[in-house]
């Protein structure tokens, strides 16, 4: 049985047991499956199984339709000339193909015992950050400053 397969017989046995009628959208995120549910039609289910479904049935809608959507939010975008959610080619975010990232973290310690280590997605911040040790100890060897990091990147 898929989910959407579980989602309508979850429908018919809250129907029998309670006499609530529900509206249920499947979908893998929150926010696409509570509009979907405001969506289901005669059936009480709309199952968007994947990135195809989901582009189809979003495409069309006004953004004002989209779940947690506020009025701010429209205004701003409408302002933009975006007016249905299939136009998110208008904004040319073509190259954003990142759909989620998952951070693990492991042995973690209060904020009292000092800071961890940063993470920074900035390699020249990061090879600056890794030369800095070096360029000190070879400063401390020689008992005065015979090098410095004149010509890296500065720490942003």
């Amino acid at each position: 049985m898929d989910a959407g397969e579980l989602a309508a017989r979850f429908r018919v046995q809250t129907l029998v047991q309670t006499g609530i009628d529900t509206h249920i959208g499947v979908a893998d995120h929150l926010a696409t499956a509570a509009t979907a549910s405001a969506r289901t039609g005669r059936s009480g289910v709309l199952h968007l199984p994947d990135h195809r479904a989901v582009e189809h049935f979003l495409a069309p809608l006004p953004i004002q339709g989209l779940h947690g959507i506020g009025p701010a939010q429209v205004g701003q975008l409408q302002r933009y000339g975006l007016h249905t959610v299939g136009v998110l080619d208008a904004m040319a975010f073509q190259r954003a193909r990142i759909r989620r990232l998952t951070l693990a973290a492991e042995d973690l310690r209060p904020a009292e015992e000092g800071p961890g280590t940063q993470m920074s997605r900035d390699d020249a911040r990061e090879a600056r950050l890794r030369l800095e040790p070096v360029i000190d100890e070879l400063n401390a060897r020689s008992g005065h400053r015979v090098t410095g990091s004149r010509g890296l990147p500065a720490p942003t």
